[in-house]
């Protein structure tokens, strides 16, 4: 990734860093200014410091920056954000703000009877008990976002703001933000959290970049501050999504003795091939998590600049790895993607709720299609030159390929590998990708394979950049 596209992500991704701190100094001035005087103890990069100074209208008008300054491009991509969680541009400091405020619960808007649940701004925890919302305001201090920012102090002072930060930085804003409303002006209703509203900001500023460079409009200034209204119609965006096919019989479609033993290690596995196409999808488009809407069940959304360039890398991904479905799976496991072009108007106020679902709409539809047509037709030939298989097959999910004795039985080499790897999710808390085959690793994705590790193991071998941004998400 360029240095252009690491400052972008870093200077939109924190450019509302100062509501934190404002929150817990009570200071009555822009938090752009608070946010911009706190990153100057942990940064000297002047593009990352000019988003958080320069990313209001206002600001942005008088303030001494390039044509290409990255500040117009966070500018832009905050109102993009801004209109998905229904925030007026006002001035904060006459509008009735309130860092009291509690992030309301954004399903307190859904059924019949509407209620009313809240947050408390706390740091984001494993217990489970810790991340529902109460029935009743919560009334607290700024002693808990004190706690908070001294977090994010402590995290700043370790960390360098370079591409191999970047998957970590997401993750401390997650820990650290989702309990905190981005808005806290007691007119609007106040139920996105402040570290969604960073992420979308981040996702959508990438995506700008990449699709204003793809067509040589590096005038910033011109395309997205003057002409903004006309930016707003383009579509310069699109959103992916793709369906794991398969997915109930790989897990429950085993009748051998013991089996249930490898329920959990089998959905475990599944999900992490999931995790990892959608981390290799962001890493050949050279974009983050930020992108990412949602993952789960074997379902993916992700939004992504809307140029060919990228659409050839969805192609791509999608043969690569139907392909490895195809050579360890057989036909058992398919991978669908779709996509469709939308403008940054169909996602923010103003439109109507029709226009919005009707992007999803449009994608679920080319992936119903999509399923009807699901191998060519000498992909075909091809499965039928392999003929019947007859003979000796797997005890437990009754492959015919790749067999092996255990313990005299008879087993295919994903299966013993499973039974294996279920221990090991039991025992072990970390797991490591990388390009080495061994006896217990599990393929899960074109020359990729998933192994047990550990901490310990992990600082032994210097891997400590590669499990910042690797092991993170699969830490059970």
């Amino acid at each position: 990734m360029d240095k252009k596209s690491i400052d972008l992500f870093y200077g939109s991704l924190l450019h509302d860093i100062g509501k934190i701190v404002q929150r817990a100094t009570q200071e009555k001035k822009r938090h752009t200014e608070i946010g911009a005087r706190f990153m100057k103890d942990f940064l000297t990069n002047e593009d990352i410091l000019d988003q958080i100074k320069f990313h209001h209208y206002k600001e942005l008008s008088n303030a001494k920056v390039g044509n290409q300054s990255l500040a117009y491009i966070t500018y832009i991509a905050d109102n993009i954000a801004s209109g998905l969680d229904r925030r007026e541009h006002n001035d904060e400091i006459k509008r009735k703000w309130n860092s009291q405020t509690n992030l309301e619960d954004i399903f307190s808007k859904f059924g019949p009877k509407p209620t009313k649940r809240f947050f408390q701004p706390k740091v984001l925890d494993l217990e489970v008990n810790n991340i529902f919302p109460d029935e009743n305001t919560l009334e607290f201090s700024s002693g808990e976002y004190t706690g908070i920012l001294q977090k994010i102090k402590e995290a700043f002072s370790r960390m360098e703001f370079t591409e191999n930060y970047m998957q970590s930085m997401l993750n401390l804003l997650e820990a650290t933000a989702s309990f905190i409303p981005s808005s806290t002006n007691m007119e609007e209703v106040v139920d996105i959290s402040l570290y969604d509203h960073l992420k979308m900001t981040a996702g959508f500023s990438q995506a700008i970049f990449q699709y204003l460079v793809d067509q040589n409009r590096l005038n910033f200034r011109q395309e997205l501050f003057i002409n903004n209204q006309s930016f707003y119609k383009e579509k310069a965006f699109r959103l992916v999504s793709f369906d794991l096919s398969g997915i109930q019989d790989f897990i429950y479609t085993i009748t051998s003795k013991g089996a249930h033993k490898q329920l959990r290690s089998r959905s475990f596995y599944l999900d992490m091939i999931s995790e990892w196409m959608i981390d290799d999808l962001l890493n050949q488009c050279s974009l983050t998590r930020a992108n990412l809407l949602y993952a789960g069940g074997g379902h993916a959304y992700l939004f992504l600049p809307n140029t060919k360039e990228q659409i050839s890398k969805v192609e791509k991904i999608e043969s690569d790895y139907n392909q490895f479905f195809l050579n360890n799976f057989g036909t058992q496991l398919y991978v669908i993607f779709a996509s469709t072009a939308f403008s940054a108007g169909e996602v923010m106020e103003g439109n109507t709720p029709e226009a919005y679902q009707d992007i999803f709409h449009r994608v679920s539809q080319k992936i119903s299609q999509k399923k009807l047509q699901r191998y060519s037709a000498d992909e075909i030939k091809k499965l039928n030159q392999g003929g019947k298989s007859v003979g000796r097959e797997c005890a437990i999910c009754h492959n015919t390929s790749k067999l092996l004795e255990d313990n005299g039985q008879i087993k295919c080499e994903l299966c013993y590998r499973l039974e294996h790897f279920s221990h090991n999710i039991q025992e072990d808390d970390f797991f490591e990708i990388n390009n080495q085959e061994t006896q217990y690793s599990l393929p899960i994705g074109p020359d990729a394979f998933l192994h047990q590790t550990s901490k310990e193991k992990l600082k032994v071998t210097n891997l400590r950049e590669k499990y910042m941004q690797k092991i993170n998400y699969i830490q059970v």
